[in-house]
């Protein structure tokens, strides 16, 4: 099972999600992509994952996943 949501943030469709692991914990990652490529046939999107951190359940994942991609926004550091 995968929890996740879909947002707009400032330039970027972002969606973010909890993913289970093994030992039943949960690890954070967010998809983003320009608003602006929705025009083109092929979209360019980033994949973060939140690396060294797991969470106890879907959402805390998928809200820690939201707050990194929110600060990566801010910094200018989403793509790449």
């Amino acid at each position: 099972m995968i929890d996740s949501f879909f947002i707009e943030e400032g330039d970027y469709l972002v969606a973010c999600d909890g993913r289970p692991l093994d030992d039943g914990m949960w690890e954070a990652s967010a998809w983003c992509e320009r608003k602006a490529d929705q025009a083109k046939s092929l979209i360019p999107g980033w994949r973060h994952r939140i690396v060294g951190m797991v969470f106890p359940d879907a959402d805390a994942a998928a809200q820690a996943a939201y707050q990194h991609v929110l600060h990566l926004i801010k910094l200018g550091k989403v793509e790449g």
